[in-house]
């Protein structure tokens, strides 16, 4: 018979994510793992995607562990999906801890975006605080800031009620010529 590829369990995996089973999910990837195909971390961000999408942080990180324990790294995907997340429900420090790891773990400056899931986007609370440390963060690292991450970063300054470091921002964004109508919004 025909032998599955880890790159159609990987599908599978994906499919199963989207359809919120998470228990199909885990039992596909223990089958996987009979059939003696190594995961990657993709297959494993499947699982914790998977519970990320019904805020189960504990099982989550949980597949972070045991991901470790497989010799698997988190990637960037990994981090993202559990600093958004993090962030969503409130939990700022843990997400910012998690930032901190991945900093630490992968030796990499973080992409903009990173910053802009700590900061907020003016559609969740995030406190002054919050959102003065991280914007400076984004600041330092001295990296190229795409529009959604300035537009983000606007809405957040807003929300917080500050309408000077709004500005400030937008007029950056408008300098480097990446302004764009949400930016206004």
């Amino acid at each position: 018979g025909h032998e599955p590829s880890l790159q159609s369990f990987k599908y599978l995996l994906r499919s199963l994510r989207k359809s919120g089973d998470t228990v199909r999910v885990e039992t596909w990837f223990e089958r996987l793992m009979q059939m003696q195909l190594q995961p990657d971390m993709d297959c494993v961000n499947e699982i914790i995607g998977a519970y990320v999408d019904q805020e189960n942080l504990e099982k989550a990180i949980e597949w972070k562990a045991i991901a470790k324990r497989l010799g698997l790294i988190p990637n960037v995907d990994t981090y993202k999906l559990l600093i958004a997340t993090y962030a969503k429900m409130g939990l700022l420090q843990d997400a910012e801890d998690l930032f901190d790891e991945m900093q630490k773990d992968r030796q990499e400056v973080p992409e903009a975006e990173f910053y802009a899931l700590l900061t907020g986007d003016g559609h969740s609370f995030r406190p002054r605080q919050t959102v003065e440390e991280w914007s400076q963060r984004l600041l330092d690292a001295k990296i190229d800031i795409d529009s959604a991450t300035y537009t983000a970063v606007i809405g957040a300054w807003a929300s917080v009620g500050d309408a000077t470091q709004a500005e400030d921002w937008f007029a950056r964004m408008m300098e480097e010529e990446k302004a764009t109508p949400e930016a206004l919004a």
